[in-house]
């Protein structure tokens, strides 16, 4: 029997008694210290086991005495054992909202810093570490009281502040904007609420966190932070330098054991000999204390570790705090490895589970990031502008919602009642703001010079309210502002693309004739219009819905009429005359051709009877890009075995494709001069699927428009359904083109899930590939030549019943190129075009405008105003893995100085302007802020 069957055998029958535990510890760690010393002290420690052995035969149990005979007689390793020292790092781990109301994370949380207060009262070497700034954000409103203690263990170095950001977010499908507004409140508010330097504040701490995507380290180092912790999503090295494809890098350390640590025991420090030897350090660090649900250390785990601080044979054990780990770590950060890549996948399922949330989630982004823009352009552009309504505010309430458990879908009924309240409000933020930037900006442009004459009347305030629901996609600026058959309409882009495309637009109280509406621009030159619905009412208001062809500039906008036409024939409708009920009796054009839609661009042809997209064509390129059975949705049953169904999307036991199984029935069909779309049912199992496929004039994007109600729910006994949405592509290929936080990724096929912000695309090297895009989904696959988007799962744990009801998406199938063409095709998908009633008035801005021109390779996340009121900032990243030059010059004006910033929109360095514009070079994949002054 060798020495370590020998021990092992002891552990089993002599792990009793303080005595047995004390000893027993002490040989697992200086039996770890001998191995990693290879084999130095085996020698004497299989004589003293021996002897432990024998004793224990002899006498039942290890007792006091033959514990200090060994600690003794192994006195020769006592030196090496406490070379290495341990720093113990005492955190409550608090999940927000996770299987519990909101009221009881706040209770939760007030008590754990009542506790971890009262603890540092009574053990003076006690130190404690506390992450997220949402939970310090909890205790200013429901415990102020505690602030002033806090602040006061802080300035002594006991309390230590671990938060970079609002949450411990999700880091895939959070957006590179939110993490930089997770960075930058976070810091600002907590520097200011605890009076601490923000420098301080540079240790991201995500220990739950399920996946890091790869730009991580670009964000991060951009907003301060120089460390990461995680434990998840990795498996690897543990100690290793992240580094972004911008070259941007964070120290990481992997936890090597587990973040949670709610026990008590005395053999958990047995990995630390192997650890410091494997990474060259002398100094690692061991996290303690009740987690998920707060709690943080106890009495007993503090005494516990006092009481090891006196064993011989162990570590030097110190209270400590991540800081001091890290500083130590810093020494040698050169010799630590290099780890290049996302640190993904795991819990595929949280990419699609509680969809609501996520739909929430997306659209509140895009809505903010669109309502910063407004605001920033009406603060331009309009003298005296205020904004109505802190949208900081607005951004922290989806900050909050993208906490690990939240945003990912595996919390409980409740969870999702307080994050879908939250987001009503944050949208009712950016609605007002929006409109309100909107209105104020529409308020000062002359539209006298039009020419044209309109009416205020009783159409004036219709539509309040229209559109702002989810239905909408929580959209703003329906409300009608004159009466008559002259409508003003100024039309708004977000984006940093000029836009021709055709948009919607909402006509309140139209008493015209529909046949004979049109359309003209500030030039008088007539657009393209379709009328699309038929006039319906809205709360004692009739409208109607129009398609119309508009040109707009980037970050601006533009000013078109709506009119009538001239009569050139007698006002008659001839089918007045008929008894067939409008439709003319000697024409009947019904046929099972396939249905086709065709414009400028491309042409997609489908089966009359399942819908199913048979051929999808790039008219510039020539390429059939869709293979069999395209543009279906699938029903999907998962194997439950493996239990955590909101985490896991389980093996596929059935996969049956309803547009052949089930009856598809056409409701409507259009043939417009704009516009062509078909819309159809699906029924099945108790759910039912509604989609609107349509094709408008110069766009390359199949838009698929669907309302689904699902009523569907798993158990382990069945499985788990799931509704998925599936195109083949024509050719072979094996990458797979996502976008991620802050950049564009390219990844190998997989049957599985992965995490992308709405768009995968199945890369054709060196051609045009397909792509499929949606407003509102994060989970696709790539995998066998297909791009698949999972729109719905019905997982039973922890929430038995989610998501039942009414849904709505929006999909899109597109052809594309490079991928500046993807992320501008992606940016228009998601980013509507924004119509809003204007009257006649004389004023000082034109009928056209635009804030502001960016050329060159980049995507710009958002334009903002400065956080101190100086300045435009805009935030952007290179698309591309090699420098790109970029432009920025304003529409109306110059731009008078510029400069790059950190997120937190401090100084970096000065950029030259000349002439009016702004000319520089963005590095590789990098992710930067500039600040501009016109």
């Amino acid at each position: 029997m060798t020495m370590i069957d020998t021990y092992n055998r002891l552990r089993k029958t002599s792990w009793s008694g303080i005595w047995g535990k004390r000893l027993l510890s002490e040989l697992q760690y200086i039996l770890e210290l001998s191995r990693a010393e290879e084999g130095k002290y085996d020698e004497i420690l299989a004589a003293e086991i021996d002897r432990l052995d024998s004793y224990v035969k002899e006498n039942g149990s290890i007792t006091k005495e033959i514990c200090e005979t060994l600690e003794k007689n192994l006195t020769c390793m006592a030196e090496d054992a406490k070379a290495l020292t341990v720093l113990l790092i005492a955190h409550a781990h608090i999940d927000m909202n996770w299987m519990w109301g909101f009221n009881e994370t706040v209770s939760l949380t007030v008590s754990t810093f009542e506790t971890m207060l009262k603890l540092m009262e009574e053990y003076p070497q006690f130190k404690f570490s506390q992450s997220q700034a949402s939970v310090y954000r909890i205790v200013e409103e429901y415990a102020p009281y505690l602030l002033p203690e806090i602040r006061q263990r802080i300035k002594e170095g006991r309390w230590e502040v671990t938060a970079s950001t609002w949450v411990e977010n999700d880091k895939n499908m959070s957006s590179a904007e939110s993490m930089s507004r997770h960075l930058l409140y976070t810091r600002n508010y907590l520097s200011e609420l605890l009076d601490i330097d923000k420098e301080s504040l540079n240790i991201d701490f995500e220990p739950d966190t399920f996946g890091h995507a790869e730009n991580g380290p670009e964000i991060l180092t951009q907003g301060g932070a120089k460390y990461y912790y995680h434990c998840r999503g990795y498996h690897k090295e543990h100690i290793y330098r992240w580094r972004a494809p911008s070259g941007a890098e964070v120290l990481v350390c992997r936890e090597p054991v587990w973040y949670n640590d709610e026990l008590a025991r005395y053999d958990s420090l047995g990995f630390v000999p192997s650890f410091c030897k494997e990474y060259g350090i002398t100094k690692t660090m061991k996290f303690y204390g009740v987690g998920d649900h707060g709690g943080g250390p106890t009495r007993k785990e503090i005494e516990h570790w006092m009481e090891m601080q006196t064993w011989p044979l162990m570590p030097t054990i110190q209270f400590g705090t991540l800081k001091e780990f890290y500083e130590s770590l810093e020494e040698k950060r050169e010799q630590f490895p290099v780890v290049e890549q996302e640190l993904n996948y795991i819990f595929s399922g949280c990419y699609t589970t509680q969809s609501r949330i996520k739909r929430a989630n997306k659209l509140g982004e895009d809505r903010l990031s669109e309502a910063d823009i407004a605001d920033t352009m009406a603060d331009v552009l309009v003298p005296d502008y205020k904004t109505p309504s802190d949208i900081k505010d607005a951004w922290t309430k989806i900050l909050f919602n993208q906490f690990h458990d939240i945003l990912p879908g595996s919390g409980v009924i409740g969870t999702y009642q307080h994050a879908l309240g939250e987001m009503q409000r944050a949208m009712a933020t950016a609605q007002v703001n929006t409109t309100h930037a909107m209105k104020e900006i529409c308020a000062k442009i002359n539209t006298d010079a039009l020419g044209i004459k309109d009416k205020e009347d009783y159409s004036f305030g219709a539509g309040v309210g229209f559109g702002t629901g989810d239905e909408s996609g929580y959209l703003s600026g329906f409300v009608s502002n004159s009466y008559g058959n002259n409508r003003i309409m100024t039309v708004f882009n977000p984006t940093q693309y000029p836009r021709q495309e055709c948009m919607k637009v909402i006509l309140w109280d139209w008493n015209g004739d529909l046949t004979e509406i049109c359309a003209y621009d500030a030039d008088k030159n007539e657009v393209p219009v379709q009328v699309i619905h038929d006039p319906e009412t809205y709360w004692a208001h009739k409208y109607f819905t129009l398609l119309m062809e508009v040109k707009v500039p980037a970050f601006g906008y533009a000013t078109y009429v709506i009119s009538e036409k001239e009569k050139t024939q007698l006002d008659i409708d001839w089918e007045m005359f008929s008894t067939t009920g409008g439709m003319d009796p000697r024409l009947d054009e019904y046929n099972d051709e396939p249905i086709v839609m065709e414009n400028e661009k491309v042409k997609a042809v489908f089966d009359p009877m399942t819908m199913l997209l048979t051929s999808f064509t790039d008219k510039e390129s020539g390429k059939e890009l869709t293979g069999k059975d395209a543009g279906g949705f699938r029903f999907i049953t998962e194997n439950a075995v493996n239990e955590m169904t909101a985490w896991r999307i389980g093996p596929y036991e059935k996969d049956i494709l309803l547009n052949k199984t089930n009856q598809v029935k056409i409701l409507k069909r259009t043939d417009g001069a704009i516009c062509q779309s078909v819309t159809y049912e699906l029924e099945f199992e108790t759910s039912r699927i509604e989609a609107e496929v349509s094709l408008k004039k110069n766009s390359c994007v199949l838009e698929f428009d669907v309302k689904l109600d699902w009523h569907e729910l798993g158990n382990r006994t069945k499985g788990i359904p799931q509704l998925s949405f599936r195109i083949p592509a024509s050719y072979q290929t094996g990458t797979y083109r996502c976008i991620v936080p802050g950049g564009i990724i390219d990844r190998s096929e997989w049957a599985q899930d992965v995490p992308c912000l709405g768009y995968m695309e199945a890369v054709h090297a060196e051609e045009t590939s397909l792509a499929v895009m949606s407003d509102c989904k994060y989970g696709f696959r790539g995998y066998d030549n297909t791009v698949s988007l999972t729109l719905q799962r019905a997982p039973y744990d922890p929430d038995p019943t989610p998501d039942q009801g009414e849904h709505y998406m929006k999909i899109g199938i597109t052809a594309v190129g490079d991928k500046e063409d993807l992320t501008e095709k992606y940016d228009r998908f998601i980013h509507p075009l924004y119509a809003v009633s204007n009257s006649v008035h004389e004023g000082e801005l034109p009928l056209s405008e635009n804030l502001l021109n960016v050329t060159g390779n980049v995507k710009v996340d958002v334009l903002k105003k400065a956080e101190n009121g100086d300045g435009i900032i805009i935030r952007l990243y290179n698309l591309e893995k090699e420098p790109s030059e970029i432009t920025l010059s304003a529409g109306r004006t110059s731009v008078r100085s510029a400069e790059f910033t950190d997120i937190l929109e401090e100084v970096a360095e000065v950029i030259e302007v000349a002439d009016g514009k702004v000319t520089t070079e963005i590095p590789a994949a990098a992710h930067r802020t500039i600040r501009i002054r016109l």
